[in-house]
């Protein structure tokens, strides 16, 4: 059994750091031949302006959410596009 084998995500489950998470993510995707990409993210410099408690200084994200590029939410447009192409 290779290593490779045995890369996959529990619920609950905890990482060190935001780098272990990233690649351990990584080795997840090159084993499943999926893509996933940030689809949302707070930043903790941007939750901090909401939020009363303390937070770490070692995250990086307050929240981030990750997609399959096959299988994620949609696009919503915002623009009401009136541009024409040439």
């Amino acid at each position: 059994m290779a290593a490779d084998e045995n890369v996959s995500f529990v619920v609950g489950q905890m990482f060190a750091t935001f780098s272990d998470f990233e690649k351990t993510l990584h080795e997840f995707e090159q084993f499943r031949h999926f893509h996933y990409y940030k689809r949302d993210s707070r930043t903790v410099e941007a939750a901090r302006k909401r939020l009363t408690r303390n937070l770490s200084e070692t995250l990086v994200y307050y929240e981030v959410r990750y997609c399959c590029e096959h299988g994620g939410k949609k696009f919503k447009h915002r623009g009401q596009q009136k541009r024409t192409t040439m």
